[in-house]
């Protein structure tokens, strides 16, 4: 018997991305530049953890190990994953929204910040 609040076997769901906007900041002006970011083949699959019991987030055709979701989906249908809510799906909506921000190659100089959105599908 499951717990209220945990994943069930079967459930799940393939988020696939649809639009990106990016933007790098430019060393030399501090200013930022929009970014060109391709994203149509970025899959991610929502499914229970496999420990856990809770939900997991993993890059479909990717093997790196899948990022944790802390908690589950709250009242309004939202389910937080990674560091920082790096990755937010609506179960209502059945869309999603991942952040992602770092440094380039030279350090802080360098910075990007990209957001993705998609549309999911139950598995």
């Amino acid at each position: 018997m499951l717990l209220a609040g945990t994943a069930s076997a079967g459930d799940g769901w393939r988020c696939e991305a649809g639009a990106a906007t990016g933007y790098r900041q430019d060393p030399a002006t501090g200013r930022w530049k929009t970014l060109v970011v391709p994203v149509t083949d970025q899959r991610f699959l929502v499914r229970p953890g496999a420990a856990s019991g809770r939900w997991e987030l993993a890059r479909e055709g990717n093997d790196a190990p899948p990022l944790p979701c802390p908690g589950d989906f709250n009242p309004a249908g939202l389910l937080r994953c990674g560091t920082g809510d790096q990755f937010e799906m609506n179960r209502n909506s059945l869309m999603f929204t991942s952040h992602l921000f770092g440094a380039g190659s030279n350090g802080m100089r360098e910075l990007t910040a990209v957001t993705v959105t998609g549309a999911c599908v139950r598995l």
